[in-house]
């Protein structure tokens, strides 16, 4: 059987460093932060912007841009670039090994969950399940195999692709006011393939 793609509408923010401590305080007074421990993403690089591949735990995920909904501005000054994307997954006999130009990223990921109601309300999920119509909330750090680390703030929601855009910017401007103790402007607005681009590029 072939897997059922999930369709969903993304934001991200990359930074250089470990996030500060005011991202973190700020992150958990959110809701109930789930802690995921650390897992090694192995990415396939030179796709382009708008398709991403990597192994994760045992699969395959292919993420292709479906939409491309630009820049939006949200409560608090907060700016950064909306994409749909779908995935599929598949997966993989236990002894497959990526190729060696891949590129392995471990993430730390701290993740909240957020319901949206028939009315667009945004409430807190319950724990330990994941929406069929809302958005998760995203704090990370990222380390690639060289040791250098980045943070990256998301939002990703799913539902009725329609409603998509609506429900990232209901939980947006919720989580936006007040204003991040951090600017989020849009030119540090990228997605993964984005990222890994310039991750992958030689320095000039």
């Amino acid at each position: 059987m072939m897997p059922i793609p999930l369709n969903s509408t993304e934001i991200r923010w990359f930074f250089p460093h470990s996030p500060p401590e005011a991202i973190q305080t700020w992150f958990g007074s959110l809701g109930a932060v789930e802690n995921r421990p650390p897992r090694t993403d192995i990415y396939l690089p030179g796709l382009g912007l708008d398709l991403g591949i990597k192994l994760r735990e045992g699969r395959l995920e292919i993420k292709r841009l479906t939409a491309d909904h630009g820049s939006r501005k949200f409560a608090g000054g907060v700016e950064g670039n909306v994409r749909a994307w779908t995935k599929s997954s598949f997966e993989l006999t236990p002894d497959q090994d990526p190729p060696a130009d891949w590129i392995a990223v471990e993430k730390s990921r701290r993740i909240l969950y957020f319901d949206s109601g028939p009315g667009g309300e945004i409430t807190p999920a319950a724990p330990g399940t994941i929406p069929q119509a809302g958005g998760g909330v995203e704090l990370t750090l990222v380390t690639s195999a060289e040791g250098r680390r980045w943070w990256t703030f998301g939002i990703e929601v799913v539902g009725p692709e329609t409603d998509q855009a609506d429900i990232l910017s209901a939980l947006a401007d919720q989580l936006f006011s007040p204003p991040v103790p951090l600017s989020l402007p849009v030119s540090a607005s990228q997605d993964y393939p984005s990222w890994l681009a310039g991750l992958s590029s030689p320095p000039a």
